[in-house]
């Protein structure tokens, strides 16, 4: 199975929030740019924060998705494929600000967490699907609420390709929000999408190998994040938040309209 990982390229955060994640035209041509080749990809995973959506009132992410993200996405994307995609439902630019103290309570999700969603979105006939999708119930450092995470244990998985995958929005990795694992379902592959650099987080350093090794929760765990500097990546050739560390995956330089946005890594799993 080969599966393709989105890093983008951000020059400006807000926070924890990339300023160009609002442009959504943008974004939806990075994705038509990954999906063009005509080769055996059986999946592409975003960055959480791929996209980022302002609201006045409450919707349903399920609405959302489908009325917003899949119509915009079936307009644009040529070469459908399936995919992964995490984005934020904002209130307003204020919502940003609160990024930083110790708990965050997001305006519209009902977990308890950020504003953070999740998706999968299948492929039938060659057009976009609804499939599942999932709230971040992370609030803050040390601040999750174990129950609301088993609660979307069902939304959490899906299968594709002979293979069940597991979702895991940004900070929902963290050991508290499943108990040190036990909330955990058991899956062949963990997708954990965050929203920026992971160095210095703990807990997409330590945890990934602790789901495959220790609470035997998967075999694979990718991770997937937006960066200021994507140079060490290309020189070394090499992208350290796949686990286990030897799995086979290629990276390789994202150009948009000859424009320099980021790099895909595309994954082998046996």
């Amino acid at each position: 199975m080969k599966i393709r990982l989105i890093i983008p390229k951000c020059e400006n955060f807000n926070g924890w929030y990339c300023e160009a994640s609002s442009d959504i035209d943008q974004r939806v041509e990075m994705l038509n740019q990954v999906m063009k080749e005509r080769d055996n990809i059986r999946l592409i995973i975003t960055s959480h924060n791929f996209l980022t959506f302002y609201s006045k009132s409450g919707i349903s992410a399920k609405e959302f998705i489908v009325t917003k993200i899949i119509r915009t996405l079936e307009e644009k994307i040529e070469n459908k494929k399936p995919l992964v995609i995490g984005f934020d439902l904002l209130r307003s630019n204020q919502a940003k600000k609160q990024i930083g103290k110790k708990k965050i309570r997001g305006d519209f999700n009902p977990y308890g967490g950020i504003d953070a969603i999740v998706c999968y979105i299948k492929v039938e006939n060659n057009s976009y699907a609804y499939r599942t999708h999932l709230w971040e119930c992370w609030q803050g450092k040390g601040e999750c609420n174990p129950k609301y995470f088993e609660e979307q244990n069902e939304s959490r998985i899906f299968s594709l390709g002979g293979r069940t995958i597991g979702l895991l929005s940004c900070g929902d990795i963290a050991r508290y929000c499943h108990n040190d694992g036990v909330l955990l379902p058991k899956v062949d592959i963990y997708a954990d999408l965050s929203h920026k650099s992971l160095i210095g987080w703990s807990s997409q350093n330590r945890i990934p190998s602790k789901m495959i090794k220790i609470w035997n929760k998967c075999e694979y765990v990718l991770i997937t994040q937006q960066v200021k500097d994507i140079s060490t990546y290309l020189s070394n050739r090499e992208y350290p938040y796949i686990f286990p560390k030897n799995t086979t995956h290629k990276v390789k330089e994202l150009f948009v309209k000859g424009e320099s946005k980021g790099v895909v890594i595309d994954v082998y799993i046996p």
